[in-house]
């Protein structure tokens, strides 16, 4: 529940009070031209109320709470969960454990990604919070590893391979030395995908925490690559020239087929780097994880 009521109050501060003119409350960043519009849009037609600075800061501290909370919650309920391993935990009771543990993590996830700017000012608290996340994302990814078993908790109890939600949660574990039977079924994808979805939402929560504006990674993705791909495109340019040969036709075509590509890359890049982007991505990770329980 408190997963989703971070989440709520993410997207509240982000049509309220999200400043498109920034990212971070001490640094100015580019205007994301996803989120201006959208903002734009939804200030302008539907939303046009302005909160107050006292509002601002309670919702701050609010969520603030709540992902301290659920990082401490997350990893308790893993070490309580490892604790009962070679006690006999089942793997019905491990899936749940897991995934609890998945809606605590992207809670957090959800709050750092709304206290990029208090976190950006508070340097020791951001590397504390650093250091549980770590932890977490370190114990989350084990415990994930077991679901991965082709007789994981089998939803076709009917296809001779068994249907094993009492059998103690080790077990699976004992199986991860076996690849030869665990590498098979829809349960290993499944598994590589959770662990990668965690995996890269934490990673990218840890560059946005100390590169709030994305100046770093947008130099590296956007800035460099488009500079060499405009001095490509202005070549190409100068070699269809005004002329209308064969030639130039076809440095012409090719052309406007590099230029759409780059046009492309652009505004798939706009749309990931945006604040809209990001929640949309967690509200999707949050809904997987829904459907896992």
């Amino acid at each position: 529940m408190s997963a989703y009521l971070t989440l709520l109050m993410l997207l509240l501060h982000y049509i309220t009070i999200f400043d498109i003119r920034s990212k971070s409350s001490d640094r100015a960043g580019p205007v994301n031209t996803v989120d201006y519009g959208i903002l734009t849009w939804l200030r302008s037609r539907i939303m046009s109320w302005t909160p107050s600075r006292r509002f601002d800061k309670a919702m701050e501290k609010s969520v603030l709470i709540l992902g301290d909370l659920n990082v401490v919650t997350g990893i308790g309920i893993l070490l309580a969960g490892y604790s009962q391993l070679k006690c006999g935990i089942s793997a019905y009771h491990w899936q749940i454990m897991v995934f609890i543990s998945w809606f605590a993590s992207f809670s957090f996830i959800s709050a750092m990604t709304f206290l990029q700017g208090y976190l950006r000012v508070n340097n020791t608290m951001r590397l504390i919070r650093m250091t549980f996340m770590v932890i977490f994302v370190g114990l989350l990814i084990i415990a994930l590893l077991p679901t991965g078993s082709k007789m994981w908790l089998n939803g076709y109890p009917d296809d001779t391979e068994g249907y094993y939600p009492s059998m103690n949660a080790y077990c699976f574990f004992l199986e991860l030395r076996m690849p030869a039977k665990f590498h098979r079924g829809a349960n290993f994808w499944t598994m590589i995908f959770s662990v990668l979805l965690i995996f890269g939402s934490h990673f990218h929560c840890g560059i946005r925490l100390f590169d709030p504006t994305a100046g770093s990674s947008r130099k590296i993705l956007r800035t460099i690559p488009g500079t060499k791909f405009k001095q490509l495109l202005y070549s190409m340019e100068r070699r269809g020239g005004a002329s209308y040969t064969l030639h130039a036709l076809g440095w012409r075509i090719i052309y406007l087929l590099a230029y759409a590509i780059f046009t492309f890359a652009r505004a798939t890049y706009d749309i990931c780097e945006s604040m809209f982007a990001e929640i949309l991505w967690l509200s999707f990770a949050m809904a997987w994880g829904t459907i896992k329980v």
